[in-house]
Protein backbone atom coordinates (compact mmCIF):
# COMPACT_ATOMS: atom_id res chain seq x y z
CA UNK A 1 0.00 0.00 0.00
CA UNK A 2 2.68 2.38 1.25
CA UNK A 3 4.48 1.84 -2.53
CA UNK A 4 1.33 2.63 -4.52
CA UNK A 5 0.86 5.55 -2.31
CA UNK A 6 4.42 7.14 -3.27
CA UNK A 7 4.50 6.13 -6.45
CA UNK A 8 0.83 8.07 -6.78
CA UNK A 9 2.38 11.01 -5.25
CA UNK A 10 5.70 10.72 -7.85
CA UNK A 11 3.02 10.67 -10.75
CA UNK A 12 1.36 13.80 -9.38
CA UNK A 13 4.55 15.50 -8.84
CA UNK A 14 5.80 14.81 -11.81
CA UNK A 15 2.79 15.97 -13.95
CA UNK A 16 3.07 19.09 -12.07
CA UNK A 17 6.65 19.87 -12.57
CA UNK A 18 5.32 19.57 -16.64
CA UNK A 19 3.02 21.73 -16.33
CA UNK A 20 4.73 24.49 -14.80
CA UNK A 21 7.38 24.07 -17.47
CA UNK A 22 5.03 23.83 -20.48
CA UNK A 23 3.00 26.67 -19.06
CA UNK A 24 6.55 28.89 -18.48
CA UNK A 25 7.06 28.32 -21.91
CA UNK A 26 3.55 28.78 -23.28
CA UNK A 27 4.17 32.42 -21.59
CA UNK A 28 7.57 33.16 -22.89
CA UNK A 29 6.29 32.54 -26.25
CA UNK A 30 3.29 34.60 -25.98
CA UNK A 31 5.62 37.41 -24.43
CA UNK A 32 8.17 37.37 -27.33
CA UNK A 33 5.21 37.49 -29.62
CA UNK A 34 3.45 40.19 -27.84
CA UNK A 35 6.92 42.13 -28.26
CA UNK A 36 7.41 41.62 -31.89
CA UNK A 37 3.73 42.75 -33.18
CA UNK A 38 3.72 45.40 -30.95
CA UNK A 39 7.00 46.78 -31.90
CA UNK A 40 5.65 46.23 -35.71
CA UNK A 41 2.00 47.81 -34.50
CA UNK A 42 2.24 50.33 -31.76
CA UNK A 43 5.88 51.13 -31.76
CA UNK A 44 7.33 52.14 -34.82
CA UNK A 45 10.78 51.95 -35.41
CA UNK A 46 11.46 54.33 -38.54
CA UNK A 47 10.99 58.26 -39.24
CA UNK A 48 8.42 57.43 -41.45
CA UNK A 49 5.90 55.53 -39.12
CA UNK A 50 5.55 53.09 -41.72
CA UNK A 51 4.21 49.06 -40.18
CA UNK A 52 7.29 46.31 -41.07
CA UNK A 53 6.93 44.05 -43.56
CA UNK A 54 9.39 41.19 -41.89
CA UNK A 55 10.12 40.51 -38.18
CA UNK A 56 13.26 39.12 -37.14
CA UNK A 57 14.59 37.93 -34.16
CA UNK A 58 18.73 38.81 -33.04
CA UNK A 59 19.99 36.66 -30.48
CA UNK A 60 23.34 37.81 -29.37
CA UNK A 61 26.02 36.47 -26.79
CA UNK A 62 25.80 39.97 -24.32
CA UNK A 63 29.61 39.18 -23.06
CA UNK A 64 30.46 39.32 -27.01
CA UNK A 65 32.12 43.27 -27.60
CA UNK A 66 31.47 42.70 -30.91
CA UNK A 67 27.61 43.52 -29.94
CA UNK A 68 28.37 47.12 -29.37
CA UNK A 69 26.05 50.12 -30.24
CA UNK A 70 27.84 49.93 -33.47
CA UNK A 71 26.56 46.81 -34.13
CA UNK A 72 23.29 47.76 -33.10
CA UNK A 73 23.42 51.26 -35.07
CA UNK A 74 24.10 48.79 -38.31
CA UNK A 75 20.96 46.76 -37.77
CA UNK A 76 18.78 49.40 -37.25
CA UNK A 77 20.25 51.99 -40.23
CA UNK A 78 19.40 48.72 -42.37
CA UNK A 79 16.35 47.29 -40.68
CA UNK A 80 14.53 51.08 -41.78
CA UNK A 81 16.12 50.33 -45.46
CA UNK A 82 14.18 47.27 -45.66
CA UNK A 83 11.21 47.55 -42.98
CA UNK A 84 12.48 45.11 -41.33
CA UNK A 85 11.23 45.07 -37.55
CA UNK A 86 13.86 43.27 -35.34
CA UNK A 87 14.28 41.81 -31.80
CA UNK A 88 17.74 41.50 -30.18
CA UNK A 89 17.83 39.89 -27.32
CA UNK A 90 21.05 39.66 -25.57
CA UNK A 91 21.96 36.06 -23.52
CA UNK A 92 23.64 37.13 -20.67
CA UNK A 93 25.90 34.62 -18.41
CA UNK A 94 27.55 31.42 -18.45
CA UNK A 95 24.76 29.35 -20.02
CA UNK A 96 25.05 30.97 -23.34
CA UNK A 97 24.66 27.61 -24.97
CA UNK A 98 21.38 26.38 -23.48
CA UNK A 99 19.51 29.85 -23.54
CA UNK A 100 20.18 30.02 -26.98
CA UNK A 101 18.63 26.22 -27.85
CA UNK A 102 15.71 27.84 -25.84
CA UNK A 103 15.48 31.08 -27.49
CA UNK A 104 15.72 29.17 -30.69
CA UNK A 105 12.82 27.35 -29.65
CA UNK A 106 10.49 29.80 -29.06
CA UNK A 107 11.83 31.49 -32.22
CA UNK A 108 9.76 28.81 -34.10
CA UNK A 109 7.26 28.80 -31.87
CA UNK A 110 6.09 32.32 -32.37
CA UNK A 111 6.73 31.85 -36.50
CA UNK A 112 8.98 34.70 -36.90
CA UNK A 113 10.28 35.82 -40.18
CA UNK A 114 14.07 35.20 -39.51
CA UNK A 115 16.20 34.33 -36.81
CA UNK A 116 19.54 35.63 -36.82
CA UNK A 117 22.65 34.46 -34.28
CA UNK A 118 25.99 34.39 -32.52
CA UNK A 119 26.39 31.02 -33.23
CA UNK A 120 29.22 28.50 -32.00
CA UNK A 121 29.98 24.80 -33.00
CA UNK A 122 27.64 22.59 -31.27
CA UNK A 123 25.44 19.59 -32.57
CA UNK A 124 22.22 20.77 -30.97
CA UNK A 125 22.64 24.07 -31.96
CA UNK A 126 23.43 22.43 -35.73
CA UNK A 127 20.07 20.73 -35.14
CA UNK A 128 17.86 23.43 -33.81
CA UNK A 129 19.14 25.34 -36.90
CA UNK A 130 17.94 22.70 -39.28
CA UNK A 131 14.63 22.09 -37.76
CA UNK A 132 13.85 25.87 -38.09
CA UNK A 133 14.87 25.64 -41.69
CA UNK A 134 12.95 22.66 -42.22
CA UNK A 135 9.44 25.17 -40.51
CA UNK A 136 10.57 27.72 -43.17
CA UNK A 137 12.41 30.13 -40.62
CA UNK A 138 15.49 30.94 -42.43
CA UNK A 139 18.51 31.56 -40.10
CA UNK A 140 21.57 33.70 -40.55
CA UNK A 141 24.56 32.70 -38.63
CA UNK A 142 26.93 35.44 -36.98
CA UNK A 143 30.54 34.26 -35.21
CA UNK A 144 30.79 30.60 -36.43
CA UNK A 145 29.55 29.85 -39.90
CA UNK A 146 28.07 26.04 -39.11
CA UNK A 147 28.76 25.20 -43.14
CA UNK A 148 27.36 21.51 -42.50
CA UNK A 149 24.19 23.06 -41.30
CA UNK A 150 20.74 24.63 -43.08
CA UNK A 151 21.80 28.26 -42.36
CA UNK A 152 21.29 30.05 -45.14
CA UNK A 153 24.02 32.24 -44.93
CA UNK A 154 27.09 33.62 -42.44
CA UNK A 155 27.81 36.90 -42.22
CA UNK A 156 31.30 37.94 -39.79
CA UNK A 157 35.29 37.56 -40.13
CA UNK A 158 36.73 34.72 -41.41
CA UNK A 159 38.28 32.87 -38.04
CA UNK A 160 41.53 31.53 -40.61
CA UNK A 161 42.07 35.21 -40.97
CA UNK A 162 42.13 36.01 -37.83
CA UNK A 163 44.79 33.26 -36.99
CA UNK A 164 46.60 34.28 -39.66
CA UNK A 165 46.77 38.20 -38.98
CA UNK A 166 47.53 37.51 -35.21
CA UNK A 167 50.40 35.09 -36.25
CA UNK A 168 51.85 37.82 -38.66
CA UNK A 169 51.54 40.61 -35.98
CA UNK A 170 52.94 38.21 -33.18
CA UNK A 171 56.03 37.25 -35.22
CA UNK A 172 56.67 40.98 -36.10
CA UNK A 173 57.13 41.28 -32.01
CA UNK A 174 58.87 38.01 -31.37
CA UNK A 175 61.45 37.76 -34.00
CA UNK A 176 62.25 34.28 -34.76
CA UNK A 177 61.54 32.33 -31.86
CA UNK A 178 58.98 32.10 -29.19
CA UNK A 179 56.37 29.91 -27.75
CA UNK A 180 53.00 30.92 -27.58
CA UNK A 181 49.62 30.73 -25.36
CA UNK A 182 45.95 31.43 -27.18
CA UNK A 183 43.40 32.38 -24.70
CA UNK A 184 39.74 31.80 -26.15
CA UNK A 185 36.12 31.85 -24.72
CA UNK A 186 35.22 28.45 -23.36
CA UNK A 187 32.69 28.52 -26.38
CA UNK A 188 35.04 27.21 -28.68
CA UNK A 189 36.02 24.27 -26.84
CA UNK A 190 33.28 22.67 -28.23
CA UNK A 191 35.69 21.30 -31.02
CA UNK A 192 36.66 17.14 -30.75
CA UNK A 193 39.91 18.12 -32.12
CA UNK A 194 41.61 21.50 -32.31
CA UNK A 195 43.27 21.23 -35.39
CA UNK A 196 39.03 21.94 -36.80
CA UNK A 197 39.28 25.45 -35.05
CA UNK A 198 40.07 27.74 -38.51
CA UNK A 199 41.84 30.14 -36.17
CA UNK A 200 44.33 27.54 -35.35
CA UNK A 201 44.48 26.41 -38.91
CA UNK A 202 45.58 29.75 -39.91
CA UNK A 203 47.62 30.51 -36.82
CA UNK A 204 49.49 27.43 -37.61
CA UNK A 205 49.77 27.80 -41.12
CA UNK A 206 51.62 30.90 -41.26
CA UNK A 207 54.26 29.64 -38.04
CA UNK A 208 54.73 26.84 -40.21
CA UNK A 209 57.39 29.35 -41.76
CA UNK A 210 59.15 29.73 -38.71
CA UNK A 211 60.61 26.35 -37.24
CA UNK A 212 61.30 28.09 -33.80
CA UNK A 213 58.34 29.88 -33.19
CA UNK A 214 55.32 27.02 -31.33
CA UNK A 215 51.64 27.51 -30.45
CA UNK A 216 51.90 25.84 -26.91
CA UNK A 217 49.01 26.12 -25.62
CA UNK A 218 45.48 26.53 -26.55
CA UNK A 219 43.24 28.03 -23.49
CA UNK A 220 39.63 28.87 -22.56
CA UNK A 221 37.91 31.32 -20.45
CA UNK A 222 34.54 31.47 -18.91
CA UNK A 223 32.64 34.74 -19.00
CA UNK A 224 34.31 37.82 -17.87
CA UNK A 225 37.69 39.49 -16.90
CA UNK A 226 38.04 37.63 -13.81
CA UNK A 227 38.18 34.34 -15.54
CA UNK A 228 41.23 35.33 -18.58
CA UNK A 229 43.11 36.78 -15.37
CA UNK A 230 43.17 33.49 -13.46
CA UNK A 231 43.81 31.25 -16.96
CA UNK A 232 46.57 34.07 -17.55
CA UNK A 233 48.11 33.65 -14.38
CA UNK A 234 48.48 29.89 -14.08
CA UNK A 235 49.40 29.90 -17.61
CA UNK A 236 52.69 32.02 -16.65
CA UNK A 237 53.07 30.01 -13.36
CA UNK A 238 53.36 27.08 -14.80
CA UNK A 239 54.91 27.95 -18.26
CA UNK A 240 57.15 30.60 -17.83
CA UNK A 241 58.79 30.37 -21.20
CA UNK A 242 55.32 31.26 -22.69
CA UNK A 243 56.35 35.02 -24.32
CA UNK A 244 53.62 35.77 -26.24
CA UNK A 245 50.02 35.32 -26.08
CA UNK A 246 46.88 35.72 -28.40
CA UNK A 247 43.50 36.74 -27.12
CA UNK A 248 40.79 36.12 -29.01
CA UNK A 249 37.85 38.36 -27.63
CA UNK A 250 38.13 41.66 -25.43
CA UNK A 251 37.43 40.58 -21.91
CA UNK A 252 40.13 38.10 -22.26
CA UNK A 253 42.47 41.00 -23.87
CA UNK A 254 41.46 43.08 -20.54
CA UNK A 255 42.27 40.56 -18.05
CA UNK A 256 45.50 39.65 -19.32
CA UNK A 257 46.73 42.99 -19.54
CA UNK A 258 46.26 43.22 -16.08
CA UNK A 259 47.78 39.90 -15.38
CA UNK A 260 51.06 41.72 -17.26
CA UNK A 261 50.90 44.84 -15.65
CA UNK A 262 50.25 43.41 -11.97
CA UNK A 263 53.21 40.78 -12.30
CA UNK A 264 55.78 43.02 -14.50
CA UNK A 265 55.66 40.83 -17.12
CA UNK A 266 54.95 43.58 -19.67
CA UNK A 267 58.36 43.66 -21.16
CA UNK A 268 58.65 39.88 -21.58
CA UNK A 269 55.52 39.21 -22.81
CA UNK A 270 54.07 39.93 -26.45
CA UNK A 271 50.36 40.08 -26.52
CA UNK A 272 48.20 40.53 -29.20
CA UNK A 273 44.55 41.81 -28.63
CA UNK A 274 41.05 41.62 -29.86
CA UNK A 275 39.03 44.87 -29.83
CA UNK A 276 39.19 48.64 -29.61
CA UNK A 277 37.76 49.63 -26.42
CA UNK A 278 39.58 52.48 -24.98
CA UNK A 279 41.89 50.90 -22.17
CA UNK A 280 42.70 48.72 -25.24
CA UNK A 281 43.77 50.91 -27.25
CA UNK A 282 45.20 53.03 -24.05
CA UNK A 283 47.31 50.02 -23.70
CA UNK A 284 48.90 50.37 -27.22
CA UNK A 285 49.62 53.80 -27.54
CA UNK A 286 51.51 53.13 -23.91
CA UNK A 287 53.84 50.73 -26.28
CA UNK A 288 54.72 48.61 -24.24
CA UNK A 289 51.67 46.51 -22.66
CA UNK A 290 50.06 45.13 -26.05
CA UNK A 291 51.89 45.09 -29.21
CA UNK A 292 48.42 45.25 -31.42
CA UNK A 293 44.72 44.27 -31.35
CA UNK A 294 42.67 42.76 -34.30
CA UNK A 295 39.14 44.80 -34.57
CA UNK A 296 36.17 44.18 -36.70
CA UNK A 297 33.80 45.87 -38.63
CA UNK A 298 30.80 45.78 -36.04
CA UNK A 299 28.47 48.29 -38.10
CA UNK A 300 29.05 46.52 -41.24
CA UNK A 301 28.47 43.03 -39.93
CA UNK A 302 25.03 44.42 -38.12
CA UNK A 303 23.74 45.96 -41.68
CA UNK A 304 25.09 42.70 -43.70
CA UNK A 305 22.57 40.53 -41.44
CA UNK A 306 19.98 42.35 -42.16
CA UNK A 307 20.75 42.80 -45.62
CA UNK A 308 21.23 39.12 -46.39
CA UNK A 309 17.68 38.30 -44.80
CA UNK A 310 16.12 40.71 -46.91
CA UNK A 311 17.26 39.64 -50.35
CA UNK A 312 17.16 36.14 -49.35
CA UNK A 313 13.00 36.64 -48.45
CA UNK A 314 12.71 38.51 -51.30
CA UNK A 315 14.68 36.37 -54.05
CA UNK A 316 14.89 33.42 -52.55
CA UNK A 317 18.63 33.36 -53.04
CA UNK A 318 21.70 34.89 -51.49
CA UNK A 319 25.41 34.26 -50.82
CA UNK A 320 26.21 31.55 -49.16
CA UNK A 321 28.92 33.69 -47.39
CA UNK A 322 29.39 37.49 -46.37
CA UNK A 323 33.14 38.71 -45.12
CA UNK A 324 33.25 41.82 -43.24
CA UNK A 325 36.94 43.75 -42.48
CA UNK A 326 39.28 43.07 -40.15
CA UNK A 327 41.53 46.06 -39.10
CA UNK A 328 44.99 45.87 -37.02
CA UNK A 329 45.14 48.40 -34.73
CA UNK A 330 49.01 49.49 -33.34
CA UNK A 331 50.93 52.06 -32.60
CA UNK A 332 50.97 52.97 -36.13
CA UNK A 333 47.37 54.34 -36.13
CA UNK A 334 46.01 54.29 -32.79
CA UNK A 335 45.92 57.92 -31.98
CA UNK A 336 43.88 58.34 -35.38
CA UNK A 337 41.56 55.85 -33.67
CA UNK A 338 41.41 57.58 -30.48
CA UNK A 339 40.80 60.24 -32.08
CA UNK A 340 37.90 59.29 -34.00
CA UNK A 341 36.33 57.24 -30.68
CA UNK A 342 35.96 61.08 -29.04
CA UNK A 343 34.87 63.11 -31.69
CA UNK A 344 31.86 60.11 -32.23
CA UNK A 345 31.23 60.14 -28.41
CA UNK A 346 30.66 64.29 -28.85
CA UNK A 347 28.35 63.58 -31.60
CA UNK A 348 26.26 61.09 -29.78
CA UNK A 349 26.00 63.17 -26.72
Amino acid sequence: MSNKINNKRLFFWVMGVLVITLSAALFAGFYISYQLTKSSADEYFWTSKENADYHVMILIDGSNQTYSEEFIRGVEEESETYRVATEIISIEGANYRDQLIENMQLAMYNKVDGLIIHAYYDDEVIAMIDELSLAGIPVITMNEDLPSSQRITYVGVNRYTIGEIAAQEMIKSLGTSGKIAVIEPRSYEEYADINDSLLVLGFNDILKKYPNISLEHVLYTEEGVLSAEIIATNLMKENPDINGIFCTNTSNTLGVIQVLVDNNLVSQVSLIGYGDEVEILDSIKKGNIIEASIVTDYNDIGKKAIAAFYEYKTSAFVSNYFNTSIQVIDQSNVDTILLEKSEENVKTQ
